[in-house]
């Protein structure tokens, strides 16, 4: 079953709504979204197929102002949808979710895309990053070129969206490589951040080993450590209101953790880093994993703690 409270509750945090339809551009007459779906059946029937089924063909025909971030065959079959029996076979409420969350109820050319921001589709949000290093949606590589329609427009995507399903703390609680930094949460109680939907913020979670090589053998000896030091550890590891994808992070560029200490990032073309200053020393933090999105954030995986 689809998160639709905690949907319409992080819709209602982040000031947005989805009554009032709006085109930032000036669209011409012509084909229609939907016409245009139709019309290379090379490229996008099973993108037509699946909208069809869902019931948003009607919504891309007939709408007068509206996005689609439109995958393209190659990203139906990634997703295992090669077919169209397969989109036929896929749980009906599911397939509904994953297509509204392609499509936004207003024209938005590229300069309209937020920079760092959430941008409300049909169902839940995405996360937007518009920088000089170019446009991205949930970390995928959006084209600034787009079609336009008589009814709005289209952007062309070779990866299939997906919806994020739990929070923050959903993500550490099931994670079994996240377990020590899960018994840290659990121990101090009155840190409710990574469940809270008032706000979007990043955490950058070290996995088990990154623990252990700094001396904590095992969750009994996290929990050990006291609820006053643990607040501090774990607060050290998040970047708050702010949901920061490695499509976000440009070289250098400092970050305040909510102990109001400096982050910096270091980016270069095949790895993005977290640079550490301990005691005067620069220390370059791999990520493990990157870009975990959550309803309330983004979580990236570490392979150290990081100190003061």
């Amino acid at each position: 079953m689809r998160p639709v409270k905690v949907i319409v509750l992080l819709l209602l945090c982040a000031g947005v709504s989805i009554t009032g339809c709006k085109n930032d551009l000036n669209v011409p007459p012509g084909a229609s979204v939907a016409q245009i779906i139709a019309s290379d059946p090379n490229k996008d029937s099973l993108l037509y197929h699946a909208l069809k089924r869902t019931g948003y063909l009607q919504f891309v025909s007939s709408s007068p102002n509206l996005t689609l971030f439109a995958p393209n065959n190659e990203a139906f079959v990634a997703a295992g949808y090669p077919t169209y029996a397969a989109i036929d076979a896929a749980n009906l409420t599911d397939l509904t979710y994953i297509i509204g969350y392609h499509l936004a109820g207003r024209a938005l050319a590229p300069n309209k895309i937020p920079a760092n921001g959430q941008l409300q589709t049909l169902n839940n949000y995405i996360f937007t990053s518009n920088t000089a290093k170019g446009i991205f949606i949930n970390g995928i590589a959006l084209s600034t070129t787009y079609e336009a329609a008589a009814n709005g427009v289209i952007y062309r995507l070779n990866k299939l969206l997906t919806p994020p399903a739990q929070t923050l703390q959903q993500i550490i609680d099931t994670d079994n490589n996240l377990s020590f930094f899960a018994k840290a949460v659990k121990t101090d109680t009155s840190l409710i951040i990574f469940s809270s939907l008032t706000s979007f913020n990043t955490a950058l979670v070290p996995v088990n080993q990154a623990f252990k090589d700094a001396g904590l053998a095992d969750e009994a000896a996290v929990a050990a450590l006291g609820v006053d030091s643990l607040d501090k550890l774990i607060k050290y590891h998040i970047i708050e209101k702010q949901h920061l994808l490695t499509t976000d992070f440009i070289n250098g560029t400092r970050y305040l953790n909510m102990r109001d200490s400096a982050i910096y990032t270091s980016v270069g073309t095949e790895a993005t880093f977290l640079k550490a200053y301990p005691k005067g020393q620069s220390i370059l933090i791999p990520f493990v994993k990157k870009d975990s999105i959550a309803i309330n954030g983004v979580i990236h995986y570490i392979d150290q703690l990081l100190k003061p």
